[in-house]
Parts: C-alpha cells; structure tokens; sequence
C-alpha cells in the first residue's frame, strides 16, 4: 500500500506511508539489541506499563567486547517491536520473547535502494551505498523481509522501505542482498552465459 499525493492534473508522486497493517502475518527481519546500553527490557505488550518478562541478554566477544543479543522483528506497533527468536550473541542464553523498544534493535541494510512501499517495483525514494546501523535514525514498521526506516542518506534524513537487512554485529552477512545488488548480479550473470 501506498499513499497518492496529486501533484497536478492527472499526475501522482508515492509516498511512503508507516505503520499500515499489510498483513497479519507481518514480518520476519534480524536485529540486534544495541550492547551500548543497560540489557534491553522485554514486556508482555508494547508499552511500560505491560508486564516486564525479563531483559534480551548480553554477552561478550574473546576481546571483552559487549554484544547484543540476535532477535527476529515479527511485528511492530508504533515505536515497539515484537521480537522472537531472542539468543545471546554467543548462543550461551535464549531471551524471553516479546516486545521491546524498536529504538534499541540495530541492523545494516546491504541494499542501495529504499522503496515508497515494500515493493521493488514502487518508486526508489532512496539511492545510496549500503546503510550501517549508526546511519539508521528510527524503525518504523516491517512486513515480511522489509523494514520501513528513516535513515540519514546525503546528509538529510528520508523513510523508505528497505529490505537486505544485515544483523551481524561484526562484519557483513554473505548472501544478504537487497535491491539493486541483486540485479547487478543478475546482469554480470546473463553476461557471462
């Protein structure tokens, strides 16, 4: 879904809209919980106000390095995200699962094109090389493999929907591609046929 702004006569620009319930099926996106804070807190429903079920755990690499614990994002409401899947960076703990403050799960985006709607062939809001975490200003909402994020891209910040999203905490993940890439791969493939 997207929303249509006339611009004049027949004409009409997409533009990208959050939070719209696609699908209840929702989403399924790798993150990480930021290891630059106080273990991140797991409530019962989205909001402080809902029952705490305990924290994401924290670990730390052979160098002493903290790390956040991996989670799959299955859904969002607002500023929250409810997450599955919860292990520690070492696989030494599983964490509950549930919903935390989106604001705290960190990801890369290996693409070099966001998108006015989950969709490749909507309008390309966003060009750009692939996106780290600390370029990544706010999780808006998911669906299916897709994030809708505003990121700070040529020095202003835009919301676009992506999908390639990256969740290791150290280096990049082999065989996450988002838009763009792949097709860049598809050609030099048909050229060396």
């Amino acid at each position: 879904m997207f929303l249509l702004l006339a611009i004049s006569g027949n004409a009409a620009a997409e533009l990208p809209v959050a939070n719209q319930r696609l699908d209840p099926s929702r989403c399924s996106v790798p993150a990480y919980a930021s290891p630059d804070r106080k273990p991140v807190k797991v409530y019962s429903a989205p909001g402080k106000s809902a029952d705490a079920l305990g924290y994401l755990p924290v670990s730390k690499d052979e160098d002493g390095n903290r790390k956040g614990a991996y989670v799959t994002i299955v859904s969002m409401q607002r500023d929250w995200a409810l997450v599955a899947d919860t292990a520690a960076w070492d696989n030494s703990e599983q964490g509950p699962h549930g919903w935390v403050e989106a604001r705290y799960l960190r990801f890369a985006l290996q693409t070099s094109h966001g998108f006015a709607s989950p969709n490749p062939e909507s309008t390309i809001m966003v060009t750009t090389d692939w996106l780290m975490p600390s370029q990544i200003r706010k999780l808006e909402d998911c669906y299916r493999e897709w994030v809708f994020v505003t990121v700070k891209s040529g020095g202003k910040a835009r919301k676009a929907w992506f999908r390639g999203a990256c969740a290791n905490q150290e280096t990049t993940c082999d065989g996450v591609t988002g838009d763009a890439i792949s097709a860049v791969l598809a050609a030099e493939e048909i050229e060396h046929k």
